[in-house]
């Protein structure tokens, strides 16, 4: 039996973000993710997901409540799985899904460090500049992670060293804080290229 208490806490926890991206997607879906397929995404498990993608009402960006409204292309961009974000772009997922904490894959591959998956994404047109509930982008959750690799191609594409975050910090703040050294000497040198 499920407690009274713990329902309002799990529909905050599961509420989608209308988010201007999200809008603009105008996406549709029609049954919730299950947590096995969510995990077999994960797992690169593409023959599960290909049978569960075959069923009535299952859709390729369809949100999975127990793991923060995360879709298959989160799930695969964060486990490191390139096969398997290659197949669902390949199938038509979207780059711009955005989970609970505002959060795309991108983000997620960016703060995992995933820099093959980052490029998959950026040339399937992901966008740079999303952001999630706190503010981050993708060049702040990689500056913040330390994967200068992923910041320097970040900084290539045209991210704004400028974005700040819901507590004002920037990613040279964050890269400084965590003691990111690599990442923050890209991001002072970049930042004087600018103003040359």
């Amino acid at each position: 039996m499920v407690q009274p208490n713990i329902i309002p806490s799990l529909k905050r926890r599961t509420r989608p973000i209308a988010t201007p991206m999200a809008q603009r997607c105008n996406l549709h879906m029609s049954a919730a993710l299950p947590f096995a397929i969510y995990q077999a995404a994960a797992q690169g498990g593409c023959q599960k997901i290909d049978k569960w993608l075959r069923r009535r009402g299952a859709h390729v960006d369809a949100r999975c409540l127990e793991a923060a409204g995360s879709s298959l292309l989160h799930a695969a961009a964060v486990a490191g799985q390139i096969a398997t974000v290659l197949e669902l772009i390949k199938r038509g997922a979207s780059v711009e899904v955005q989970n609970n904490e505002g959060g795309t894959a991108l983000t997620e591959a960016c703060m995992a460090g995933h820099q093959q998956i980052v490029l998959h994404l950026l040339e399937a047109a992901a966008s740079l500049e999303v952001r999630s509930v706190r503010g981050g982008t993708a060049l702040l959750c990689a500056a913040s992670s330390g994967h200068t690799g992923i910041v320097r191609e970040l900084l290539s594409r045209g991210s704004s060293v400028g974005a700040r975050d819901s507590i004002n910090g920037t990613a040279l703040m964050h890269a400084a804080s965590q003691g990111h050294c690599d990442v923050l000497s890209l991001l002072l040198a970049h930042c004087r290229t600018e103003v040359s």
